[in-house]
């Protein structure tokens, strides 16, 4: 058994990626989830958490033998490769109105204020006659 990394045991470092596999079953991360189907629903759904089974597996065979450290390493590359097809899927997905607000300069926010004020009711207020 090695030390693992930054001198913890890989057994805990593969009880950690276990435990938040187990919690990223039940929240779901993007809210866009609900509103997909197929496979960008599965892609959604369920990759961020096969990320970290990966991750457990390869910290799991890297513990228990290392000599099959290049066996933890194709794992952990799968665990990889799940993540980039969970984070590209969600970049897709993203509602365009999801993006930072853009900023306004003053003189913008000062007249949006401005036009604000100077809204008029539709109908005049009572005994007074609107204009023809």
């Amino acid at each position: 058994m090695t030390d693992g990394f930054l001198g913890i045991s890989w057994f805990v470092w593969a009880a950690l990626a276990a435990a938040l596999a187990a919690m990223f079953t039940v929240i779901q991360i993007p809210k866009q989830t609900s509103q997909t189907t197929g496979f960008t629903h599965i892609v959604l759904r369920w990759f961020h958490s096969v990320t970290w089974v990966f991750l457990a597996l390869s910290f799991l065979v890297r513990g228990a033998a290392p000599r099959l450290s290049a066996v933890a390493d194709v794992v952990g590359l799968a665990g990889l490769g799940s993540y980039i097809a969970f984070r590209s899927t969600m970049s897709r997905t993203r509602p365009a109105s999801s993006g930072p607000k853009p900023r306004l300069s003053p003189r913008t926010k000062a007249s949006a204020r401005l036009g604000q004020r100077e809204r008029r009711p539709s109908t005049p207020p009572p005994g007074r006659r609107s204009a023809p």
